[in-house]
């Protein structure tokens, strides 16, 4: 509940944690940002009750299924499908190919026991109420039997509590990466997975026990921009924990770089600052002044335009799309600043940048 009710502090945690150790970073903004925050942001207070203290104790472990093999910033183009059963009052939930598995899901390995599953909402024109809501049909998934309203996104338990696969899902463990093990990235597989009609997530669209689709927003596009808006949270966590990875990157290289000597040192001004051999220290140079000097800066700047950036999200009168457009763009930046920065702190560190205990190839991996 912090990060829907406490953004800012939530953020500063994550932060704190990223810096101490990247994977448990990941795994909190897995669990808290990305799978509870959903859940409080789509759901309404049954679901809050229901879930939301578990989350947040993680008695219930979760993740977030959005991404597939097929489709991952194009969401539009997602292939699950959760076609409702007017019958039995369910949501039938299907991975009907091979791209629309759920695909690299944090959690989804070997801890989650549920996932907050997006797909597209499809009701059989055979349902006794079909097409009497408000809301509009999303005509390029429509077919002659059915129609689908776009994306929804839906509580799915996929784990029994001992860790075994409940009937009709199917998971697997991505395997070792080049860093950032400690999260068991995953995939899933529904195979007419049955779940009460509860389990939608119906704050911005409904289904009547006899079919009928309401929203409180007319326009299928901004419906699809609010039912996203648990992602700005994670873009504003993934700059956060980028700058938070290169202050530790640049910490080791500077402290490095002030203890390493190289040649002695003959200048009266080097002389003060010298090791305690007598050497100049790496820092005195020029080549290294300006990759993490730089690195450092700019660091510093970006760091109080994020400050600015989360201030605004946690304000009660934000506007969104201007959060969701500047939060985009911090990220992109943020992340890729980190790849540079920690590359140039790499660089300066001699030697011990790639021995196995380096924490550089870790830093760059997330």
């Amino acid at each position: 509940t912090a990060f829907v009710e406490r953004p800012t502090e939530f953020f500063a945690f994550c932060e704190e944690v990223y810096a101490k150790d990247v994977t448990v970073g990941g795994k909190c903004q897995v669990q808290w940002n990305l799978f509870g925050g959903t859940i409080l942001l789509l759901g309404t207070e049954r679901h809050r009750e229901a879930y939301a203290r578990d989350a947040d104790s993680v008695a219930l472990c979760g993740c977030f299924g959005l991404t597939e093999l097929g489709h991952g910033s194009n969401v539009r183009g997602l292939e699950t499908t959760a076609t409702y059963d007017a019958a039995t009052k369910e949501f039938v939930i299907h991975t009907p190919s091979t791209t629309a598995q759920k695909y690299w899901l944090g959690g989804a390995g070997h801890y989650a026991r549920a996932c907050v599953a997006f797909a597209r909402l499809v009701v059989p024109r055979t349902a006794p109420e079909f097409g009497r809501g408000n809301a509009k049909l999303e005509r390029e998934y429509s077919t002659p039997s059915s129609g689908s309203y776009g994306l929804a996104a839906f509580f799915v338990p996929i784990r029994d509590g001992n860790g075994k696969n409940l009937p009709g899902i199917r998971t697997m463990d991505n395997g070792p990466k080049i860093g950032f093990n400690g999260v068991d990235n995953g995939r899933i597989w529904f195979d007419r997975v049955r779940v009460p009609a509860e389990n939608l997530l119906d704050r911005y669209i409904s289904v009547s026990p006899g079919g009928a689709v309401t929203s409180p927003i007319a326009s299928p596009d901004r419906r699809f921009a609010v039912m996203l808006g648990s992602l700005v949270g994670g873009r504003v966590c993934i700059a956060a924990s980028a700058l938070s990875t290169s202050r530790v990157g640049l910490t080791i290289a500077l402290r490095y770089a002030l203890s390493r000597g190289q040649f002695a040192a003959k200048d009266q001004a080097v002389v003060a600052g010298a090791t305690p051999r007598g050497e100049t220290p790496l820092l005195t140079y020029k080549s290294v002044q300006l990759r993490l000097i730089e690195g450092t800066a700019r660091v510093f700047v970006l760091s109080c335009a994020l400050n600015e950036l989360k201030r605004v999200f946690g304000s009660e009168d934000r506007d969104m799309k201007m959060v969701h457009v500047v939060a985009s763009g911090m990220k992109a930046v943020c992340t890729w600043s980190k790849q540079e920065i920690l590359q140039h702190c790499r660089e300066c560190c001699g030697g011990l940048r790639i021995g196995s205990r380096s924490p550089f190839l870790v830093l760059r991996s997330t």
